[in-house]
């Protein structure tokens, strides 16, 4: 069961940070692993959104897909990730924002288990290797959008 988490700071407020992360239909274009978004179903409550969306990840020819429940929830800047079919036994993913003297600071957690299948232990070390560039990469589009 991987459980990795990480917090940094960085250079644009919560709300910037909060809108860039909850645009997943992006994610292809500069998220690691990231393959392809399929958005399923928007619902919007209130001042929140949930989102249904298929992602492919893949590293080579290696190639999965999966379903995720995405809660955005605006007023708290706090956005989380569930699994919702296959591939996983359990996901639960959020993101946090908290303004700061020079921006905000972002903190990400992940917490799976795969369910188990031959290639398991690939994907789980897929996921291991793309964990620390997330944040990064995050970082890096926000200073190319936003600068």
């Amino acid at each position: 069961m991987p459980y990795q988490s990480i917090s940094k700071n960085v250079r644009h407020s919560t709300t910037l940070m909060f809108d860039l992360i909850a645009d997943i239909k992006n994610y292809p274009d500069f998220v690691p692993a990231c393959k392809k978004i399929t958005i399923i179903e928007i619902i919007n409550k209130n001042e929140n959104s949930i989102i249904f969306a298929k992602m492919t990840v893949g590293i080579g020819i290696i190639l999965e897909d999966f379903t995720s429940k995405i809660t955005l929830d605006k007023k708290n800047k706090i956005i989380t990730v569930n699994n919702h079919d296959k591939l996983f036994k359990k996901l639960n993913n959020s993101w946090s924002f908290k303004e700061n003297d020079n921006g905000c600071t972002v903190d990400f957690t992940i917490d799976f288990e795969l369910l188990h299948t031959p290639i398991s232990p690939l994907i789980t070390l897929m996921f291991s290797k793309v964990f620390n560039k997330y944040v990064s990469a995050f970082e890096k589009r926000a200073d190319y959008l936003y600068r």
